[in-house]
C-alpha cells in the first residue's frame, strides 16, 4: 500500500492554488511496483494530521503486509510519521536515518498488525529523487525476497565514469545512463543532467542505472573520469 502525506500535496491534474504540489510520489511509486509485478493500494494523501495519518495507515495494515509512505520523515514539526507508528502502533523503528546522499531521513519500521501478521513500513523521504532512490536501494529489493524472487545476478556492474565528479562525505547515488562494454571500448556510464536536485524528476525517466560514489576522504575529495564505479541497474538494457 502506498501514502503520500503533505499539507501542500493534490492529486495530479487537480487545480493547484498558491503553495501545492502535484503528488508525483505516490504515481511515480505506484507504476514502479506495477512494473515489477506487485499488486498496490492506493491509500490517497494524509493531510500533516496525527489523526489522519493514524487512520491512512490503520486502513493500509487492513489490505497489506507491506506500506510505503513519503515524506512526513524528516526533523519538522509536521513530520508526524514515527511519532505516530511508536505511539500508536507500538512499532519498532529499526532506523530512522541513513548515511546515504539522497535519502538520509529514510526509516524503516514493523508492528504486528491486527491479525498477527508482520506489517513492514517504508517510510522514504518527500523529494521525488530521494523516494525514487530509496525505493529501488531499498523497497524493491525487500519486495522481491518476501515474494520468493531471487535476485538477478548483474544488477551491479562495473563502468568507467565519464566525467569529473566532486565527492560528497556521505556514499553518493546519482543517475546515469550505463552501456555495456563492447568489442573496442570498457563499460561506461554517464551521468544524467546537469542538475542533481533531488527534486529533479526528469533525470529518473531518462536514466537506467543508480551510480555508487564513494564518500569523500582526506586521501580522496574528487573522482576522475574513466575511474571505475558501481552501478546499480534499474531498467533492462
Amino acid at each position: 500500500a502506498v501514502l503520500s502525506t503533505g499539507n501542500e500535496l493534490r492529486p495530479p491534474g487537480h487545480k493547484l492554488e498558491t503553495g501545492q504540489i502535484w503528488d508525483s510520489n505516490k504515481t511515480m511509486l505506484l507504476c514502479l511496483f506495477k512494473e515489477h509485478g506487485f499488486p498496490t493500494v492506493d491509500l490517497g494523501i494524509a493531510r500533516d494530521e496525527p489523526n489522519e495519518t493514524l487512520a491512512k495507515l490503520q486502513e493500509g495494515i487492513r489490505c497489506a503486509d507491506v506500506i510505503v509512505t513519503t515524506g512526513s520523515v524528516s526533523m519538522g514539526e509536521r513530520d508526524l510519521l514515527k511519532q505516530v507508528l511508536k505511539e500508536d502502533f507500538n512499532a519498532d523503528i529499526h532506523f530512522g536515518r541513513v548515511n546515504l546522499k539522497p535519502g538520509k531521513p529514510t526509516t524503516f519500521a514493523s508492528c504486528e498488525g491486527p491479525d498477527k501478521r508482520s506489517i513492514l513500513f517504508f517510510c522514504l523521504p518527500g523529494n521525488p529523487v530521494s523516494a525514487s532512490v530509496t525505493c529501488h536501494l531499498y523497497v524493491l529489493p525487500t519486495l522481491k525476497r518476501l515474494s520468493g524472487q531471487i535476485l538477478p545476478e548483474g544488477q551491479i556492474v562495473k563502468a568507467q565514469i565519464q566525467s569529473e565528479l566532486k565527492l560528497d562525505p556521505r556514499v553518493e547515488f546519482k543517475r546515469g545512463i550505463y552501456q555495456a562494454a563492447s568489442m573496442e571500448t570498457p563499460a561506461s556510464v554517464h551521468i544524467v543532467g546537469g542538475h542533481m536536485l533531488s527534486s529533479n524528476l526528469l533525470s529518473v525517466s531518462t536514466a537506467n542505472c543508480l551510480v555508487q560514489l564513494p564518500s569523500r576522504t582526506e586521501e580522496r575529495s574528487i573522482l576522475y573520469k574513466n575511474s571505475w564505479v558501481d552501478c546499480w541497474l534499474t531498467n533492462d538494457l
